[in-house]
């Protein structure tokens, strides 16, 4: 779950109660990065859809908002998110301003097992193809179009977040050496991270008409910007990815069986499957990935190998391979015929 900002963010009706449920919380010595953020996004869903009094806090108010969060995060951070309400809550129950908590209606939810949506290499390339159509198919969305397409094309090749990929500046990338610095993410952490190919003239080309279109690239600008010259924001690019999909006709959803639910293809897809077709591409190459997951997770950027050495559990096309290669190790005939040289020393 992301770090709450300490800033006047609450709007809602319950925007005194929560400030003061965290100024209590602080005083606890309790860490509020998480407690913050989490009622700083309920409280905007209050407003969005505008409730503003305890009676509409409802059992069936509470089941919409997990359908929605369900949609957009993992299972776990929902139930992460459902705790913090509950002690919200209670605490509104204690302070006497509500006689009864609204979320006792919320049923408990099992923690499911999660596997995240893995694109092909055929799919990758269908997906690339139809965004690169697209940047010569609309005149008057060009710039917009090749810009999508960069991106797409770098979070796929480099198995970036995408909030690391649109917060590229100028400086971050170095074309001397061909490297790009990734400052700051998800863990606090940076670095530094090849690029060359058909990535690096992807770049190239998208810097050429970026800077026709809004002058020289300074060292301090958003790499990755809109034809307003304004920073992307992370909700357009997902957005346009789920429409590029469309027309790529990957139709794939989120699929529930047993206690697991199996993701839908998203943006974040590209990540997912840059790492493992990365694993899939050593194997191929009579490399054992185990051997490689150290040098995937820095490249990543990942604060725990656990987390690299997931796609090696959870996906299908790797084991696949790894049963290939284990059959060829126990070829049928010669084993038996071992077998019975063995038995016929005894």
């Amino acid at each position: 779950m992301k770090k709450y900002q300490k800033t006047d963010c609450f709007k809602s009706f319950l925007s005194s109660p929560i400030r003061e449920y965290l100024q209590i919380k602080t005083a606890l010595n309790y860490h509020i990065d998480s407690i913050g953020y989490a009622l700083a996004q309920f409280d905007q869903y209050l407003c969005i859809h505008r409730i503003s009094t305890f009676e509409k806090l409802t059992s069936s108010f509470f089941l919409d908002w997990i359908d929605e969060e369900a949609s957009q995060t993992s299972p776990i951070t929902v139930v992460d998110k459902i705790c913090i309400l509950k002690g919200f809550f209670d605490h509104l129950v204690r302070v006497e301003l509500i006689g009864q908590n609204p979320t006792e209606s919320i049923p408990t939810i099992k923690l499911f097992q999660y596997i995240p949506y893995v694109f092909s290499r055929d799919q990758i390339k269908k997906i690339l193809d139809v965004a690169n159509r697209q940047v010569t198919e609309s005149r008057n969305y060009f710039f917009a179009r090749r810009a999508h397409y960069a991106i797409f094309y770098t979070i796929y090749a480099c198995g970036l977040r995408i909030s690391e990929c649109l917060k590229i500046k100028g400086k971050d990338l170095r074309w001397d050496d061909m490297t790009l610095f990734i400052r700051e993410t998800k863990f606090g952490k940076s670095r530094i991270i090849p690029f060359h190919g058909k990535l690096a003239q992807v770049l190239a080309d998208y810097r050429c008409v970026r800077e026709k279109r809004f002058g020289m690239l300074s060292s301090t600008n958003w790499f990755f910007v809109t034809y307003k010259n304004s920073r992307y924001h992370r909700n357009s690019i997902w957005a346009r990815f789920q429409d590029l999909l469309k027309k790529a006709g990957i139709t794939e959803e989120r699929k529930f069986t047993g206690n697991v639910i199996y993701g839908g293809p998203t943006v974040h897809s590209l990540r997912h499957s840059f790492a493992v077709h990365r694993l899939m591409r050593w194997y191929e190459e009579g490399v054992n990935p185990n051997d490689k997951l150290h040098l995937l997770a820095t490249y990543m950027g990942h604060y725990n190998y656990e987390y690299t050495h997931h796609y090696l559990r959870l996906c299908t096309p790797l084991r696949k391979l790894a049963n290939d290669a284990f059959a060829k190790g126990f070829d049928t005939l010669s084993w038996i015929r071992a077998k019975e040289d063995e038995q016929s020393g005894d």
